[in-house]
């Protein structure tokens, strides 16, 4: 039987905010994707259109899974939470790409290091999220 606000999938009890996480970042990957395309129409320097997609998509990012993932409040503090989490993610993700990268695959997939790297840090993100950023006392 599941708990509230948890998805069963037989003997495992995913929480359903997981999932409204990962939706929440496929549509800020999305919109992050559209919004590089579209600013280098505009300027063509892609480390000034990475910077700003970057920056606008962790906002929304936070705005969206406050709100929808999560259930809760804004607030600065939560915000400056939420941004820690997203920079340990970034490290892990890069962490375990070069590690995949080098030890498992022997340099010979680097997309696939990257893509596993990114997943592992998507998780270490909703954890953080989850239980550090909006847990019950923060």
């Amino acid at each position: 039987m599941a708990l509230p606000g948890k998805i069963a999938f037989r003997h495992l009890s995913i929480p359903s905010s997981f999932f409204r996480f990962v939706l929440v970042g496929i549509l800020v990957l999305l919109i992050e994707n559209f919004l590089v395309w579209l600013l280098l129409l505009e300027w063509g320097n892609y480390v000034v259109v990475r910077g700003i997609a970057t920056v606008i998509a962790v906002i929304l990012s936070y705005v969206l899974n406050t709100r929808f993932s999560f259930s809760s409040s804004h607030s600065f503090r939560r915000f400056i939470s939420y941004v820690s989490g997203v920079s340990l993610s970034v490290i892990v993700s890069y962490a375990v790409s070069l590690g995949v990268y080098f030890m498992v695959f022997a340099e010979s997939h680097p997309l696939l290091s990257v893509n596993i790297g990114a997943c592992v840090a998507a998780l270490t993100n909703f954890l953080y999220q989850n239980y550090i950023t909006y847990s019950k006392e923060g």
